[in-house]
C-alpha cells in the first residue's frame, strides 16, 4: 500500500534518475525529506518547482485540432522514447542503492494499491516470492497469482453462480492465453525498462502551444519487461475495457498507426537513424496485445478482454454456456470456490445493510441476488461524488456482466 508517508519517498527517486538522464519536462525537486522517524507525524514530503498550465484532462484531447494533435503526439513521443532507453538489470522500483539509484524487489501499480485498501494483501504474493525479480515470465506469473487471490480473497469478486461460473472460465482463459500466446519468452531476460505507471492526460501538463511542460506524479512509476512498456491507450479517449470490442480496439489500432509514426520521425532525429521503440512497437497491438498488459496491471479488465475480444477471435462467441460447463466439471473445486464466492457476495450485502451503508454494486434491494439487477436498479445507485469512484466502476463492471450474458442468451 502506497500510502501519504510514502509519496514523497516513490516520487523522489524516479524523478531525480528521470532528470539526471533525460530531457524529459518534470517539476524540479526544490527540497524534500524522506525521514519517517515519528509515526504519528508526517515527516516525509516533497516541494516541487510551479509549473504554469493546464493538464490536457483539462484541455480535452477532443479539441485539439490536426496540427496540434501532431505536434503533442511528437512531444509524447519524445517522452517514450527516452523512457525506453533506461535499461535495468531487474523488475521493480526505484531505490538508492550502495551504486546509486537502482531497483529494489518491491512492486508498486494503482492496481495493487486498490487490492491493499480492498483487504486482499497483494504484498503477501509478492513476499513469497524469493530474490530479485529478473524473469518477464515470472513476473506475469506473479500478476496472475495476484488476480487470483483478488478473485478468491474479494468479497464481491462474482455475484452469483451464473456470473462466478463464467468469470472463473475467463480468468482460466486469460491465463492460458497470456502464458501460451502473448508472453514473448524471447524476452524473458530483458530488457527491462522505466514505465511512467500513469501516463494519462490528467498527468501532462501543456502550454497555451500545446507544448508538454510538466509529467507530474512519479509515484506509480516502475521497471517493467519491455512486453509491459506499452504505448498510450487513451488516443481514442475509450478506457482499456471499452477498446476490448473489437470495432473500438480496430479504431484504436488506426489512430495508433499515427501515433506510431511519430515515434519513427522522432526518433530518426533524436539518434542519427537508429530505430529501438518504433521497430518493437510494430506489432505491440498484435492478439490484443495492448490489452493483454493492461489486464495483467488490473484484474478486473482480465474479464472484459476475453468476454469481449479474445472469445470473440478463438470462438466467434458461440457455444459459450456448453464451453463454461464443461470447463467447471473439469474440476469439482471450482464449483466449491463460487458457492463460497456468492455467499461471500450475500454475506457482504447483508454486512452493508446492517451497518446502514450502500456500495453502488451491491443494490440493497437485492442482498441475495438470486436474479440479476435490473438496470434501473443498478443506476438509480450511482453518484458522481469523488468517494464514489470505485463503487461506480464497480457498478459499471455489474452492469456490463449482465448486459453481456443477455446479448450471449438472445
Amino acid at each position: 500500500f502506497l500510502g501519504r508517508k510514502t509519496n514523497a519517498y516513490a516520487n523522489d527517486f524516479p524523478l531525480r534518475l528521470v532528470a539526471e538522464r533525460t530531457k524529459i519536462p518534470i517539476p524540479r525537486i526544490q527540497t524534500c525529506s524522506l525521514l519517517c522517524d515519528n509515526p504519528g507525524v508526517i515527516t516525509q514530503f516533497m516541494i516541487l518547482e510551479y509549473v504554469e498550465g493546464r493538464t490536457l484532462s483539462e484541455v480535452g484531447l477532443k479539441t485539439l485540432s490536426d496540427e496540434q494533435r501532431q505536434h503533442l503526439y511528437n512531444q509524447l513521443a519524445c517522452i517514450y522514447i527516452q523512457l525506453r532507453r533506461l535499461e535495468f538489470s531487474s523488475i521493480g522500483v526505484l531505490s538508492c542503492g550502495p551504486n546509486g539509484i537502482d531497483v529494489c524487489t518491491r512492486l508498486i501499480s494503482i492496481g495493487l494499491n486498490e487490492q491493499e485498501l480492498e483487504g486482499l494483501q497483494p504484498s503477501c504474493i509478492h513476499a513469497g516470492s524469493r530474490g530479485r525479480l529478473v524473469s518477464a515470465s515470472d513476473y506475469v506469473c506473479l500478476l496472475l497469482n495476484i488476480a487470483k487471490n483478488a478473485f478468491e480473497k474479494g468479497k464481491k469478486s462474482v455475484y452469483n453462480e451464473e456470473d462466478g461460473n463464467e468469470t472463473l472460465y475467463n480468468l482460466h482463459q486469460f491465463s492460458q492465453f497470456t502464458k501460451e500466446t502473448w508472453l514473448d519468452h524471447t524476452l524473458d531476460n530483458g530488457p527491462f525498462v522505466l514505465a511512467h505507471g500513469d501516463l494519462e492526460p490528467h498527468n501532462i501538463m501543456v502550454n497555451e502551444n500545446m507544448d508538454i511542460v510538466a509529467l507530474l506524479d512519479w509515484e506509480w512509476s516502475r521497471v517493467v519487461p519491455l512486453q509491459f512498456f506499452m504505448p498510450p491507450t487513451w488516443l481514442t479517449y475509450r478506457g482499456t475495457d471499452l477498446l476490448a470490442f473489437p470495432s473500438l480496439y480496430t479504431r484504436y489500432v488506426s489512430e495508433l498507426d499515427n501515433f506510431r509514426q511519430a515515434v519513427k520521425d522522432q526518433e530518426l532525429k533524436m539518434y542519427n537513424g537508429e530505430l529501438l521503440l518504433s521497430n518493437e512497437w510494430t506489432r505491440v497491438h498484435e492478439n490484443g496485445g495492448i490489452l493483454v498488459q493492461a489486464a495483467l496491471d488490473n484484474w478486473t479488465e482480465m474479464d472484459y478482454f476475453v468476454a469481449r475480444y479474445l472469445d470473440h477471435f478463438l470462438y466467434r462467441q458461440k457455444d459459450l454456456e456448453g464451453r463454461i460447463e464443461r470447463f467447471m466439471e473439469e474440476d469439482p473445486t471450482r464449483r466449491a470456490i463460487i458457492e463460497r464466492k456468492t455467499r461471500d457476495f450475500v454475506a457482504y450485502g447483508l454486512e452493508l445493510k446492517s451497518l446502514g451503508i450502500t456500495d453502488a454494486a451491491v443494490p440493497a434491494s437485492d442482498v441475495n441476488m438470486e436474479m440479476p439487477c435490473t438496470w434501473k436498479q443498478i443506476l438509480s445507485r450511482f453518484t458522481l461524488r469523488r468517494s464514489s469512484i470505485v463503487l461506480v466502476a464497480g457498478a459499471s463492471y455489474l452492469i456490463w456482466k449482465y448486459a453481456h450474458r443477455s446479448l450471449i442468451t438472445r
